[in-house]
């Protein structure tokens, strides 16, 4: 890991980085920035409520909710994962086990990473 971990709690993650900087990652923040992607929300929509909902009415509905709380990306090929930070930040992973056990935390905390590969 090109990282070191400090903590991941359900707000976000403290990490020293490649360069030995303390660094934060805001986990609302990153999925404020998935949410205001183009999203197909037709994808998320399960409910005879959620189906009657204007776009608009459930663009705020998706976002109050956290609905599919994504705050990044994992690619378990070339071993990283990517958070919807602004600009994005990513962190590479030296196996597959290292990788899958820090988007378990990220999972454990309550947020969601969309897979790559």
């Amino acid at each position: 890991m090109n990282v070191q971990i400090q903590s991941i709690t359900p707000d976000g993650m403290h990490f020293i980085d490649e360069y030995g900087e303390a660094r934060y990652i805001d986990f609302y923040e990153c999925y404020q920035n998935f949410a205001q992607q183009d999203i197909n929300y037709d994808l998320f929509r399960k409910s005879n409520a959620e189906k009657q909902m204007s776009d608009e009415e459930f663009r705020v509905y998706f976002e109050e909710n956290r609905l599919y709380a994504c705050v990044g990306g994992r690619n378990s090929i070339d071993l990283y994962i990517e958070f919807y930070t602004d600009p994005v930040t990513r962190i590479e992973f030296d196996n597959t086990g290292e990788l899958f056990d820090f988007a378990t935390e990220i999972l454990r905390a309550g947020w969601w990473l969309t897979d790559y590969t």
